[in-house]
């Protein structure tokens, strides 16, 4: 009932944000970002409707909300900043939900035919979603040998946020199983360092948090505003970290 009552509350917020000409776009957070998408029945970029799920809302040239989706986008340009390519790589995504499959979308196509990306959740029916964007999917069950062969394992869940602050998603010994030179990556950016990084530098892994992907994200949701000088908003905002 509760649930419920939370899914009428962000259908009549929106309504009355789209009837408000002063309201011109805002960011969407865990848990709205597939039910938002499915509000605006088809008034979402190409690629947010290939993820089924946005971050951002704007308005479009006719002055209706619109979305779009500059998680997968951000993940992918942070970590090759700081990375390089992951083409050929070994990828597991933790999570499949609105992040997990934008940043998913992203890397798969990213790695190319000589890499992989693996999807681990726990639900069945995320097996449909691998087909759309040629990724992989295994059962949370399964994760412990296929992290032998990661090279990039990126954390889509929310543990490690909020009242799961100090919790991980992987336990140690998981972690241990994974190879020496592997970059572990948290969109998680508050906390800066969750348990899930705090784990992986005991074992001397690369670890990444979301704080940069958070920043890229904000910046790349003002290209949609076409008055707005990206280059000027990327300054203030990295003036402001």
């Amino acid at each position: 009932m509760y649930k419920r009552q939370k899914q009428s509350n962000i259908i009549e917020l929106l309504d009355e944000l789209n009837s408000n000409p002063k309201f011109m776009g805002g960011a969407i957070a865990v848990p709205y970002k597939e039910t938002i998408a499915e509000w605006l029945n088809g008034r979402i970029i190409k690629e947010a409707k290939r993820i089924g799920a946005v971050n951002c809302l704007y308005r479009n040239e006719n002055g209706e909300l619109s979305g779009t989706n500059t998680d997968g986008e951000a993940a992918i340009k942070t970590f090759q900043e700081i990375y390089g390519s992951v083409k050929g790589k070994s990828v597991i995504i933790l999570g499949c939900g609105g992040a997990g499959k934008a940043v998913a979308a992203y890397f798969s196509e990213a790695v190319a035919d000589s890499g992989t990306v693996t999807i681990i959740s726990r639900k069945e029916s995320n097996q449909e979603y691998k087909q759309k964007i040629g990724s992989q999917w295994m059962n949370w069950s399964s994760i412990d040998e296929e992290l032998k062969k990661c090279d990039v394992l990126i954390n889509c869940t929310s543990i490690g946020f909020g009242e799961q602050e100090n919790r991980s998603p992987l336990s140690d010994n998981q972690i241990a199983r994974l190879k020496p030179n592997t970059v572990v990556f948290d969109v998680i950016y508050q906390p800066l360092e969750t348990y899930l990084l705090k784990l992986s530098k005991k074992h001397n892994h690369h670890v990444v948090n979301g704080l940069a992907m958070n920043l890229e994200q904000a910046i790349l949701a003002f290209q949609y505003n076409k008055k707005i000088d990206i280059q000027v908003v990327r300054k203030v905002m990295e003036g402001a970290k």
